[in-house]
């Protein structure tokens, strides 16, 4: 199953309804953003939200580091790296998620210790000069397969909406995808409908996909 995550969450009736449409992963950004939200903020909603959805919180160097409280106490279920921020050594690396820009050509992890940044996924956004993540736009899918030889799961992020999302499941084949813009009606509030239709249009696309391999089977 393709794993999906609604990030940008700013208040409770967003992560409920992001719940209750579907998702698998609500993400909460902790950073410099038009959708930052508090610790507090974060602790309140996610006792609210039911347990087999997945509470991501989303840093960069600049993010509040009451994150590392959330984190500690369990309030965070996954942490979503940005830059390069100071972890705590005790953080588990099969709780983090590395965020990667992705600009055709370039692959931004040839040059790393791949050891230091052991991570349980890899989450490949747009490129784009002074932003970490969000801008809304997207890359050359097909870009994704020079990532698969790192072993990790992929997430697709960037620019996505239900209207693109079969087309970039076709030509990336992550293991997951992230939309925040593609399901707002203004930053940090989330449209109902188009929640409803980007996690519809994922699971539409698993639905013709297992029928596909049912029939050449």
């Amino acid at each position: 199953m393709v794993g999906v995550k609604i990030c940008g969450i700013t208040n409770l009736k967003d992560a409920l309804l992001a719940a209750e449409a579907g998702a698998n992963a609500v993400g909460f950004i902790l950073a410099p953003s038009p959708r930052r939200i508090s610790c507090v903020t974060v602790e309140e909603i996610a006792k609210r939200l039911p347990p087999f959805v997945l509470r991501v919180g989303v840093i960069t160097p600049e993010a509040d580091r009451g994150w590392i409280d959330l984190f500690a106490a369990g309030v965070l279920d996954l942490i979503q790296i940005h830059g390069d921020p100071q972890l705590p050594e005790w953080a588990p690396p099969a709780r983090m998620i590395r965020a990667v820009p992705v600009r055709s050509g370039s692959d931004f992890l040839a040059d790393q210790d791949l050891s230091r940044r052991r991570c349980r996924a890899l989450l490949l956004d747009t490129y784009k000069p002074g932003y970490h993540g969000g801008t809304g736009e997207t890359f050359d899918w097909r870009e994704v397969s020079r990532y698969k030889k790192y072993n990790l799961p992929v997430i697709l992020a960037g620019g996505l909406r239900a209207d693109n999302v079969q087309t970039a499941l076709d030509l990336a084949a992550p293991s997951g995808v992230d939309v925040g813009s593609g399901v707002e009606s203004a930053p940090g509030r989330k449209d109902p409908v188009k929640v409803n239709r980007f996690i519809q249009a994922v699971r539409s696309w698993e639905k013709k996909r297992r029928g596909n391999a049912d029939a050449t089977g």
